[in-house]
């Protein structure tokens, strides 16, 4: 093994060499620095940059000079040695790790370091290899390992057997090598082929055939003849309150003939209604409880008709056929018919009461119900005289009872005799309120009168929270203006178009002293008259006057909105300016008015 080389580096050699380098530093620059300056003739500004003379190597400190380009040299600086420059990262076994410069060992080379290693493993059919050998590779030493024993591990057929002879198999070495051998028995092997199953009528047998190749030998197991039948059902010949019946079975084999038969004694007699006649529109039907089997009778009721009539409708019920004793039901649905609102089911087609959906009936005889209708009004119309119709009293939740309207006076309904109308309308005998006003409690929703745009939505003075909707009236520049006043909250945004009955805002008592209702009101005028900027426009309507009145006896309820101007409390004032209520005195029709 090569011994590491000493160096001179030592900690004193160190601080030796960085002294004469000094020394030699400042004896060159002094000397230099003298003959410069001396040289100089004239004066000047100095350029310093530093410049090495002498280069730093790992043996030896390097030095260099801050001067300038006219020789004169400043300062002085020592360059520190370098670091060694190695031949590899670590030492070999056979080869040190030293500075290529200087020559200065690191780290000296280790020697070899051998293991046995296994290199062939030996088996039964040859022998194995291990070697005396260092990590690096260098081998020092070859031995062999002997082969190993056989070992048998499976049976293998070296004779096959056949249905005439034995076969011959040996267990075996995984090389191949025979460990010792055996003779196993020959003979068929059978196979199950068919079954053919015994019945009552005969045997059965089993069919076997040898799987064995090129043999075609075959044998059958006899399976004993079945001693009883399968019965199955065959027929009944059902017993009566006179005689008993029968049921009779067969054997289940269809090439057997047995049969056999069971007695079913006699029954008691087996009531039950029995259709004798249908009712008719004129006549009702009877029925009979008699026994299904001898005709014996003990009882008869009568069946009634229940007849729905809703002529130019669809949806119409079918006939209902009810016994005595039991109630007519009325079906859920409702029938439909262009123009009409389906109201009830009467005994007559403008019947004032009737049966709602879901109504029962108890009484007894036939009945023919006929659909009441209610014609639907336009909302808004492009008659001449500007009609406007708005629904007071139907079951729709959006629809509010009327409490006040123009032309009538605190003291009664001069023009509708007997009729008590609440609330003061015309103001103590002045026009002055244009509109109406419809009972509503705070927060309860107010919904469009008709389809069209929200035009202006703000509060503005004794009106309170005012929401004003434009209905135009084709493309001829007019539209229908219809406003809601006195609202807590308004739920629709301007410049957005509303279907009839699609909520807009909510009812209040803003604007002024008084309880919560809902100020309403038709106006027509030139379309585009009314923004969001101003609704002074309504204001001129007001006191114009556009929609004339309108009064129409053939509808029972309802009402027209006008706006008046001019005019008194008569009846034919009333008419022509204040407005007019189609009414009804029947209390049946009229389930949600307010009294005041």
């Amino acid at each position: 093994m090569q011994k590491p080389k000493k160096s001179n580096n030592t900690g004193i050699g160190k601080i030796r060499l960085v002294f004469l380098a000094m020394i030699l530093c400042t004896l060159v620059v002094g000397g230099f620095q003298s003959l410069t300056h001396t040289a100089q003739a004239k004066a000047h500004t100095h350029k310093f940059r530093w410049v090495t003379k002498v280069t730093a190597t790992c043996k030896n400190s390097g030095c260099r000079y801050y001067e300038c380009s006219c020789g004169y040299v400043q300062k002085t600086e020592v360059i520190p040695k370098t670091a060694h420059s190695y031949n590899r990262s670590s030492a070999t076994c056979t080869q040190d790790k030293h500075c290529t410069v200087c020559g200065y060992v690191a780290q000296a080379a280790k020697g070899h370091s051998y293991t046995w290693q296994t290199t062939r493993q030996a088996t039964c059919t040859q022998t194995g290899i291990r070697q005396y050998k260092c990590s690096c590779g260098n081998v020092k030493e070859t031995q062999t390992i002997q082969k190993t024993a056989h070992q048998g591990t499976h049976w293998v057929t070296v004779v096959e057997a056949t249905c005439t002879k034995n076969g011959r198999r040996e267990f075996q070495c995984d090389c191949g090598h025979a460990m010792y051998g055996e003779e196993f028995p020959g003979g068929h092997q059978w196979k199950l082929q068919s079954v053919v199953d015994s019945t009552c009528a005969g045997d059965g047998y089993r069919l076997y055939v040898c799987t064995r190749s090129g043999c075609r030998e075959t044998r059958t197991e006899s399976i004993p003849r079945k001693t009883e039948h399968t019965w199955v059902f065959d027929h009944q010949v059902n017993p009566t309150c006179i005689a008993n019946g029968t049921k009779y079975y067969r054997c289940s084999n269809p090439k057997c003939s047995a049969t056999r038969s069971e007695t079913i004694n006699r029954v008691n007699h087996s009531y039950r209604w029995v259709v004798i006649s249908n009712p008719t529109d004129g006549k009702a039907g009877v029925e009979s409880y008699r026994c299904e089997y001898c005709e014996n009778e003990t009882n008869t009721r009568y069946r009634y008709l229940l007849t729905f009539v809703s002529p130019d409708s669809t949806g119409v019920p079918g006939s209902q056929v009810k016994t005595e004793g039991d109630s007519f039901v009325i079906p859920g649905t409702v029938p439909e018919k262009t123009g009409y609102t389906f109201l009830r089911w009467g005994t007559s087609p403008d019947a004032a009461t009737g049966y709602a959906p879901g109504a029962v009936i108890a009484a007894h005889g036939n009945m023919t119900l006929y659909a009441v209708w209610k014609y639907d009004r336009e909302s808004v119309t492009s008659r001449d005289d500007g009609v406007w119709f708005f629904p007071a009293n139907t079951a729709d939740p959006e629809m509010f009872p009327l409490t006040d309207w123009a032309g009538c006076s605190s003291s009664g309904c001069p023009f509708h005799p007997g009729v008590k109308h609440y609330s003061p309308g015309c103001h103590s005998g002045s026009i002055g309120h244009n509109g109406i006003d419809i009972h509503a409690g705070t927060g309860d929703p107010v919904y469009a009168a008709s389809y069209g745009k929200i035009v202006y939505c703000k509060s503005t003075g004794s009106r309170g929270l005012t929401v004003v909707m434009e209905h135009p009236i084709g493309d001829t520049g007019t539209s229908y203006y219809s406003v809601y006043q006195h609202l807590s909250q308004c739920t629709a945004e301007v410049g957005k178009w509303y279907n009839a009955k699609q909520k807009i805002a909510e009812a209040g008592a803003t604007g002024g002293d008084y309880t919560a209702h809902l100020h309403f009101s038709i106006l027509i005028g030139e379309s585009g008259g009314v923004t969001e900027a101003s609704m002074s426009y309504i204001s001129t309507l007001e006191s114009n006057g556009w929609v004339t009145s309108y009064n129409d006896p053939s509808h029972a309820y309802g009402m027209i909105v006008t706006n008046p101007k001019y005019g008194n409390c008569s009846e034919e004032g009333a008419y022509k300016h204040c407005g007019s209520v189609d009414y009804t005195t029947n209390v049946n029709l009229v389930t949600n008015w307010i009294s005041y």
